[in-house]
């Protein structure tokens, strides 16, 4: 799909065969591929697990990760409370591909796995889609405080998730029809405004169409 490609195309999964990807002022093509890999965390939609602990997953994302690191990865992903849940904590057993957690914990766990690492480049497709709002709008401010200095890109569906981003690309079959700020794209993006309509309160839309 036309999003898959979009995000595929920052790490070179694809390379692009017209137009160019720059990071840094810098054409992607010009990076030594494990630099640029480096600088970039994928969080994708159908997470990936390992059978073994917990630990060992989060460890995926940095061997050398101490506790500390993983106490605060896990927090900030929402985590913390099920994994501590009994007194196994980070030796708790996952099952492969996940498959004794919930939708939601195999989310939470593979976003802490990545944030783990603090790249500077995190791009988050559509990962928090089984979590409630409530918990998908702590992990966004979470990340907001974690990564004041990077930058994050974010997938999603819902117009919750992505209403405070600096700016917002909205997608139509594969072709830009809005680019701004939440604000701005209600005012002049019908595609976004119909998605608005169909997701938003008539008290928290009237705040932007006055």
């Amino acid at each position: 799909s036309w999003k898959i490609t979009l995000i595929s195309l920052m790490p070179r999964w694809y390379e692009t065969s017209s137009g160019t990807v720059m990071i840094g002022n810098e054409d992607v093509k010009n990076w030594k591929i494990n630099e640029l890999r480096s600088l970039i965390g994928v969080v994708l939609q159908d997470t990936t697990l390992f059978s073994g602990s917990i630990e060992d997953n989060l460890k995926f994302g940095k061997e050398d990760a101490t506790e500390e690191m993983m106490i605060s990865s896990v927090k900030d992903a929402q985590a913390f409370e099920f994994i501590n849940a009994n007194n196994e904590g980070f030796n708790r057993e996952v099952g492969q591909r996940g498959k004794n957690l919930s939708g939601g914990q195999k989310q939470r766990v593979s976003i802490a796995r990545t944030l783990i690492k603090n790249h500077k480049i995190l791009i988050l497709d559509d990962s928090s889609s089984a979590l409630d709002m409530a918990t998908e709008s702590k992990i966004q401010n979470s990340i907001k405080n974690r990564m004041k200095n990077s930058t994050v890109f974010l997938i999603a569906q819902r117009i919750s998730a992505v209403k405070d981003s600096d700016k917002i690309i909205v997608l139509d079959n594969g072709e830009i029809v809005g680019y701004g700020n939440h604000a701005d794209l209600i005012q002049t993006c019908p595609v976004y405004l119909e998605i608005a309509e169909s997701q938003l309160t008539k008290e928290e839309l009237a705040k932007w169409t006055k």
